[in-house]
């Protein structure tokens, strides 16, 4: 039989009335407690008890054996049906091991939040002199508890901060004897669940202790430390409680003034670190040591100890934690001088932060985009289908014809608006292209490719606190790049019930006055979808009728297999207020000559122009004669290339179609396919992560795309390749 590992937890501003409601039954009731907690709610507490049998009876200022033995022989005349735990950890896992041997149920009161000994099934047993013992593994853990917010948010702030080191602690400790393990589900829950306890600790740590009211970020924190973390603790096999930043804790405890000075989770939280720089993890170091910084957690071994004191214990401390790593208990492996220099040398005076603390704080915390590149250790073993970059090379016409411009002379700034010559052919692309439309020279930019000319056109065009809509599923770099040029990002949801195009209704609901434009792409990046007449022209009326920008990621019009392509600007009334953002990198296979060019309002694209002289003046003049070369011979590029990932898409939808649990949306154009995952009952972190770990197939999640129950995949390998990843699927599916 399974140990039981869930407490029912009530929490909420005032818990008295509930809790008064829940002791109904019992009549002779024993409160564990520390001195200062019983004093932060007696008042509340005795109200509530007030027709109710009690004894109160100190913890006694520390949780060992010793103590408790010697409660219980003072409890030994009495009969009691409830034990209640009211204090910190210490007061909570006394009550918790009295209630074992009473054979009691056991209600839990935190007037800190600071540990998770609240709903766990561990007790942490120290000597009388402080100095930590072991881990006591109860039955189970407390039956309930009961969370008084308005207790905590008046609380000493200290409390919580100590909370947040240690919180962090089950993320880091957990990964670490987790990683390249076989997880039973219990486990896996646990480890899943323990990535909760470092996002909200990150993200809402440092509002929590700033804040004076209960809001919804200082309940996040605090449910994550006081909950959460405990029934992480409950649920995982018990070997993996705990790592290396504890065994630091419990090893400095030999150090008479770290309980005495210090909080349990302050020197967990510098353990952390000493952990990560072992590991060699440095961009977590340095993402801790900024929020470690903003917070006041210690980051140097001279922050917790006293030299004098650590060097007469130093001895004893490091042997304590190297027996742990010679026992196994650590799973990582450095010689006793490389622990001592992390532990001493490399903190002592502060990790070299590589620059980190000189960032603007905007950027400081930024976390990694969803394309990140496979490992180059992994490269041979991995199929990545992830990042769109063509596996074909750009033609060797084109190649050519470069080199021989740059032999002839263009290695030198053009204008800033681009080369005249390619320019020009722009201009006669678009004219023959697309029903004979104009385009004036001062209409068009060239850029070094797409990505810049949307960011240039944002921050050309954007006041503070504009609002830009943004049409879901989307290509992430649209939201960073609005919040860059400090706009909001606005999101409206297209579904594949709906074949992704634009509903009129939910698009109109949310403009507002703070409304500056909408940004489309199509054919899209993920979907493939290509939106028809009818959206554009829905699109389109709203935009004259609010009169708002249009910003069209045009990228992908090569790659139109249904022939239903149509830009927004060449609608009737459109031109004036649109920005077309086009590239050569994947219709022309160019991605690494980082060329594209903008069209738009006249004003708009000389703005544009004096932005991008005071960042790169003007793009690579041998770039542009590249594109120069490959608009000359568009048709033979084209015939050559999109035919090749037409191909590509049509048997990966194939291939989709016979793997259960799996369905796409056919795409119209691009390189890409959008699965959904929905049938497989993983969200698109959990499947993606499954692909890459047991497949070593990288694809790229549909949550930033703002889907979470799908992924994308690029059509950019060889069929070859192809099959080979399906392959791997559809047999894992079986």
């Amino acid at each position: 039989m399974e140990k039981s590992i869930l407490t029912e937890v009530y929490m909420d501003n005032s818990i008295w009335n509930i809790l008064n409601d829940e002791i109904q039954n019992y009549h002779n009731i024993l409160i564990i407690h520390g001195e200062k907690s019983l004093l932060s709610i007696k008042k509340e507490l005795f109200k509530t008890l007030e027709y109710k049998q009690f004894h109160l009876v100190h913890y006694g200022n520390e949780c060992c054996h010793s103590i408790v033995d010697s409660i219980l022989n003072s409890l030994k005349d009495n009969t009691y049906d409830l034990v209640i735990g009211i204090g910190g950890g210490k007061s909570l896992d006394t009550s918790k091991v009295l209630a074992e041997k009473l054979n009691l149920p056991l209600f839990t009161v935190p007037t800190i939040a600071s540990t998770c000994a609240t709903v766990s099934y561990i007790s942490v047993m120290y000597s009388e002199s402080h100095v930590f013992q072991e881990l006591y593994f109860l039955k189970r853990p407390p039956h309930k508890t009961f969370i008084n917010l308005e207790t905590l948010i008046a609380a000493p702030k200290k409390y919580l901060w100590a909370g947040i080191g240690d919180t962090l602690a089950k993320y880091y400790e957990m990964s670490l004897k987790a990683h390249g393990k076989k997880l039973n589900f219990n486990t896996t829950m646990g480890e899943k669940l323990s990535h909760l306890c470092k996002e909200s600790m990150l993200n809402f740590g440092e509002h929590a202790l700033n804040t004076s009211v209960v809001d919804a970020d200082f309940k996040e924190v605090v449910g994550v430390i006081l909950v959460t973390t405990g029934v992480v603790s409950n649920l995982i096999d018990f070997k993996y409680n705990g790592a290396l930043a504890h065994e630091i804790f419990d090893a400095l405890t030999a150090i008479e003034s770290i309980e005495k000075n210090h909080l349990h989770g302050e020197v967990v939280a510098f353990g952390i670190l000493v952990q990560l720089k072992l590991e060699k993890k440095s961009k977590e170091i340095n993402k801790l040591l900024n929020f470690y910084k903003k917070i006041g957690l210690p980051t140097t071994l001279k922050d917790i100890v006293v030299e004098e004191e650590y060097l007469e214990k130093k001895e004893e401390i490091i042997e304590k934690i190297f027996n742990s790593v010679v026992e196994g208990k650590i799973p990582l492996q450095f010689s006793k001088e490389e622990f001592i220099n992390t532990l001493e040398e490399n903190l002592w005076e502060g990790y070299i932060m590589d620059g980190l603390n000189f960032l603007a704080k905007r950027f400081q915390n930024r976390e990694e985009t969803a394309f990140k590149s496979v490992e180059e250790a992994d490269k041979n073993r991995v199929i990545n289908l992830g990042i769109g970059d063509l596996d074909i090379h750009t033609d060797k016409l084109i190649i050519d014809s470069a080199f021989k411009d740059a032999l002839n002379g263009h290695t030198h700034y053009t204008d800033p608006l681009g080369d005249l010559d390619l320019r020009n052919e722009i201009i006669k692309y678009h004219k023959l292209a697309f029903n004979n439309y104009h385009i004036d020279l001062d209409e068009l930019i060239v850029l070094s490719g797409a990505c810049h000319g949307m960011y240039l056109a944002l921050q050309a065009t954007l006041n503070p606190g504009d609002e830009i809509i943004v049409i879901a599923p989307f290509f992430p770099v649209y939201v960073d790049q609005i919040k860059e040029a400090k706009g909001t990002p606005v999101i409206v949801h297209t579904t594949i019930e709906h074949n992704y195009q634009i509903d009129k209704k939910s698009l109109e609901s949310a403009i507002t006055n703070k409304t500056k434009g909408i940004i489309i792409n199509t054919p899209s990046n993920p979907t493939g979808v290509c939106y028809t007449l009818k959206s554009l022209e829905i699109i389109s009326e709203l935009a004259k009728k609010y009169n708002l920008l249009i910003y069209a990621d045009d990228i992908y019009d090569f790659y139109d297999y249904s022939n239903s392509f149509i830009p927004i600007y060449t609608l009737d009334g459109m031109k004036e207020r649109t920005i077309s953002v086009c590239s050569f990198s994947k219709n022309f296979a160019m991605t690494g000559w980082r060329v594209g060019y903008n069209v738009g309002p006249k004003a708009i694209v000389d703005t544009i122009r004096k932005i991008n002289e005071i960042i790169v003046y003007s793009a690579s003049a041998i770039s542009q004669r590249a594109a120069l070369a490959a608009l000359k011979h568009r048709e033979s590029v084209k015939n050559s290339l999109v035919p090749i990932f037409k191909e590509r898409v049509e048997y990966c939808l194939g291939r989709i179609a016979n793997i259960d649990g799996l369905k796409a949306f056919a795409p119209q154009g691009g390189i890409y396919i959008f699965i959904d995952i929905s049938d497989t009952k993983l969200d698109s972190i959990e499947y993606s992560n499954y692909l890459f770990d047991k497949l070593k197939i990288k694809v790229i999640p549909g949550k930033p795309f703002r889907d979470n129950n799908a992924i994308r995949i690029a059509c950019s390998n060889s069929l070859e390749v192809l099959k080979e990843a399906f392959d791997r699927i559809e047999r894992d599916s079986q």
